[in-house]
């Protein structure tokens, strides 16, 4: 029973998730993806759905805490989650609505990689389980392919992916020692260079700013805001954000057309 009932926010909304985002962030990802209540922007997430405690392996030592030593203690898998609609994201993980192009694509990283992971299953969905309105996932997804065609900074995104998911399958890389040939490697080794100038990359389509609550909290500290405004700047030049901004942008233009129609 939820002890809060009602709405705080219910507009357009999205969840940024990649490679990384595992466990808690997927199960969020996941109900907001089964609801159609947020557009899923990134790339598949890590693919674990379990739960794990910790059990002293004294028995006698009731005192054992998370932070003893791992000899000490026993990691325990006792469950494994389920979406709403009866499906796991273990091993699969969350797929994104709209995919982003991402440095860790070409790595092994995920559940999957792991050492024996549990498989992915199904159970009975729960009765209750009625989605929202379908999204326009078709059009938001055609209107950013065109953007990140257009984008240069996602475009090399793009060619490093490719080039690391090549290094992975060959399981090897090979440096030429004869000074042409290194030349040559070298310059290919150009397309792991992928950090643009932020000054060259603010976004001109949205402001990071901080709330009333937080600009009142930093009116006396100047440390803090130092901090702040570097995040803040980090925000508005960053290409994920931008994009999410630019999709939920489309998401807002083409709900007021829908509903004028």
């Amino acid at each position: 029973r939820d002890p809060n009932r009602g709405t705080i926010y219910d507009g357009p909304m999205a969840l940024l998730v990649n490679a990384q985002s595992a466990s808690a962030s997927e199960m969020l990802a996941g109900t907001l993806q089964d609801y159609n209540r947020a557009v899923i922007i990134g790339s598949t997430t890590f693919g674990k759905a379990t739960m794990q405690a910790l059990f002293p392996l004294d028995t006698v030592n009731l005192k054992a805490t998370p932070s003893d030593s791992e000899t000490e203690l026993a990691k325990v898998t006792v469950g494994k989650i389920f979406r709403v609609n009866g499906h796991t994201a273990q091993l699969t993980g969350v797929i994104p609505d709209i995919i982003l192009p991402d440095a860790f694509d070409g790595l092994p990283i995920g559940e999957r990689f792991e050492i024996s992971p549990l498989n992915a299953d199904t159970v009975a969905k729960n009765n209750y389980y009625k989605p929202l309105a379908l999204l326009p996932i078709g059009d938001l997804s055609a209107k950013s392919k065109t953007r990140l065609t257009n984008n240069v900074n996602f475009v090399q995104l793009s060619k490093m992916a490719d080039a690391q998911r090549k290094i992975v399958n060959e399981g090897k890389m090979i440096i030429p020692l004869q000074p042409d040939q290194f030349g040559k490697w070298r310059q290919q080794q150009d397309v792991f260079s992928v950090t643009p100038d932020c000054d060259n990359v603010i976004s001109a389509a949205f402001t990071a700013d901080n709330h009333a609550q937080d600009k009142q909290k930093l009116l006396g500290d100047d440390f803090e805001k130092e901090i702040n405004d570097m995040w803040l700047k980090n925000i508005s030049c960053d290409l994920y954000i931008q994009e999410a901004a630019s999709v939920l942008t489309d998401l807002i233009n083409i709900t007021k057309t829908t509903s004028k129609n």
